[in-house]
């Protein structure tokens, strides 16, 4: 056995823990609990920001594909570029993690994405008045809207990872998962305030200011008006500017919550004796490159070892494909689907749907408080919540309108456009004539309520267990890989999940176009008319489809998690009975990482 013994042994294996780990108390002064109180506010307000920014754009893609005469699949690479100038940074800021000053790092992206705001504005005052067709329009003036959005990713790629991970450092193991909760649910109000920025911006005409609402002959119900897509983003980049503010005057590191220094990591070992330096909170170490470097590798197989964060990070990106395809095209759908306007769609998600994700996240993480969740009742929690959404997500399906009857396109017609009319006009009242538009569908105004409310139910039950399952990475890695398996979750889910969607989302739905317009000085334009039967079968089967391979992940993440803690829960009984040896110990893998002891134990106040 080379000589080790069996303490040694368990010091180089994640798997178990001793309970006087955190033998050595240390006092800590109320300013150190309130600079971890300012953190929390700040993050939470920059969460607010970002998601502001985000929810603010997809709402406005509708327009900007209406203004820049563009399909839904260039519209799908403007949204994508988001994603783009993730994976430009956050592989580096993640593994830097602790090595950089996290707040002055996570301010400096929040005054990218300020510059990425504004810059997406330039086209609009570039190209003057919008006149239907322009030779500007076709002129690729949308590429600042794609460069601006590319900002706004590589702002916003330092704030989960270095954000978290600063938390989960500080806090108490008790309060870790309720901070977050709370940071991920006040940021949720962001998409809320964002999308009925959107329903206001988007009930405005583009040349607002410039142009008389009352000789406009169309309004925001009409498939050809163009919101003031612009107007928004002026203040999304006001707010992003603000949320950098606080972050410039909090330090480096800050000593651990509460009155006794408990190290709470994932990695966790059998010793006697801790070193009182471990206890501390980290020094800010040097910066060398060729140590970063040659540490690199290690680190990423390191963590691509685990089982448990390979399954939970192929969960991450099938969850992202589906969570961006519905926020970037579901106003779409309830537009074709139930004959509402996007202006309209925009605010019911804004009032309705987003703030009851916002309870569900923060009850999420309120429970794993309360009943003191290990990491194996918060794989059941997670599971079942999402088993629950996933159920019904399936009677979505039901939950239409009638077909839309467009002559000439899905139904037949005589050819007879008028026959037989008699004048209905009052004499002195002007004059009138017909004009283009859709007939209106009855059973729309019964059926919309039923999917808003089930919409609203799935919603609620899916963020119950967002917070619980995003704790299942914080808890399965060890705490020098937290930051980095942040940014690596992120980035993964971001780049094949964030930035392929809205592509084949979009592409899918281009499919089922029955009319395309097209501009009066040539050229296709957007889509004036869809096949509303194909169009939802192709949205709700793509979603469905990526939440079923979800299912599955679920199930093997759940049996995984608690295979491994009955594993470290029979380790811990031989250790005091004495029964365990050096044989036993390194028979364990030194990749598997659990939780601590306290996580690992089922105790008699957990539901499960």
């Amino acid at each position: 056995m080379d000589g080790k013994t069996a303490s040694q042994q368990a010091k180089e294996n994640p798997f178990v823990l001793d309970k006087t780990f955190g033998s050595h108390p240390t006092k800590v002064t109320s300013l150190s609990i309130s600079q971890l109180k300012i953190f929390l506010g700040a993050l939470a307000f920059s969460f607010f920001a970002k998601a502001f920014s985000g929810s603010y754009m997809k709402s406005m893609m509708t327009q900007i594909e209406r203004r820049f005469e563009i399909s839904s699949s260039v519209v799908g690479l403007i949204d994508g570029s988001f994603e783009i100038g993730n994976l430009l940074v956050m592989v580096l800021v993640s593994y830097l993690g602790p090595r950089v000053h996290r707040p002055k790092v996570i301010a400096t992206g929040c005054l990218i994405m300020t510059l990425g705001s504004f810059l997406s504005m330039i086209p609009h005052f570039i190209m003057g008045r919008y006149r239907g067709c322009e030779k500007m329009a076709s002129s690729y003036l949308w590429v600042f809207v794609l460069a601006g959005n590319l900002l706004r990713g590589i702002g916003e790629a330092p704030i989960m990872p270095l954000g978290m991970s600063y938390i989960d450092d500080f806090a108490t193991e008790e309060n870790s998962a309720f901070y977050i909760g709370t940071v991920r649910s006040v940021g949720m109000f962001g998409p809320s305030l964002g999308f009925l920025l959107g329903a206001f911006c988007a009930n405005l005409w583009v040349d607002i200011g410039a142009v008389n609402p009352d000789t406009l002959t169309i309004n925001s119900k009409d498939m050809r008006w163009v919101g003031a897509w612009w107007l928004g983003m002026l203040i999304c980049g006001a707010t992003s500017f603000m949320s950098s503010l606080p972050f410039w005057f909090l330090p480096y590191s800050l000593p651990q919550e509460g009155e006794q220094v408990v190290k709470k990591s994932t990695e966790v070992y059998v010793i006697t004796q801790v070193n009182q330096n471990k206890m501390e909170a980290p020094r800010r170490p040097g910066l060398k490159v060729s140590e970063i470097a040659k540490d690199f590798f290690p680190t990423l197989k390191k963590l691509f070892g685990n089982p448990i964060f390979l399954i939970y990070l192929l969960l991450t990106i099938l969850q992202y494909n589906s969570l961006v395809g519905i926020i970037t095209f579901e106003s779409k759908f309830m537009e074709q689907q139930f004959n509402i306007s996007v202006s309209r769609a925009i605010f019911l998600i804004g009032v309705i749907v987003l703030p009851i994700t916002i309870v569900g996240m923060f009850l999420g993480g309120f429970i794993i408080k309360k009943f003191k969740l290990h990491i194996a009742a918060m794989a059941k929690f997670a599971c079942i919540t999402f088993v629950t959404g996933f159920l019904l997500n399936l009677f979505y399906f039901g939950a239409s309108c009638q077909v839309l009857q467009v002559a000439g396109l899905t139904v037949n017609y005589s050819g007879f456009v008028f026959q037989n009319c008699s004048c209905l006009g009052v004499s002195g009242a002007g004059n009138f004539s017909a004009v283009l538009g859709q007939c209106p569908r009855d059973n729309c105004t019964k059926e919309f309520p039923y999917f808003l409310v089930l919409l609203s139910i799935t919603a609620f039950i899916l963020s119950l267990g967002g917070t619980p399952t995003y704790m299942l990475m914080f808890r399965s890695v060890s705490p020098d890989l937290k930051s980095f398996a942040v940014g690596i979750e992120a980035l993964c889910g971001r780049v094949l999940g964030g930035l392929p969607a809205p592509i084949y989302f979009g592409a899918l739905i281009d499919q089922t176009c029955l009319k395309w317009g097209v501009k009066t000085c040539g050229g296709s334009g957007a889509c004036r008319v869809y096949d509303t039967k194909a169009f939802r079968n192709v949205y709700l089967g793509v979603v469905t489809a990526l939440r079923f391979g979800s299912f599955f992940l679920y199930i093997i993440l759940c049996t995984l998690i608690i295979k491994r803690c009955r594993q470290g829960n029979q380790m811990m009984n031989d250790i005091k009975t004495g029964e365990v040896s050096d044989i036993k110990l390194s028979n364990i893998s030194p990749k598997t990482e659990v939780s601590s002891h306290k996580e690992m134990q089922v105790t008699g106040d957990t539901p499960f």
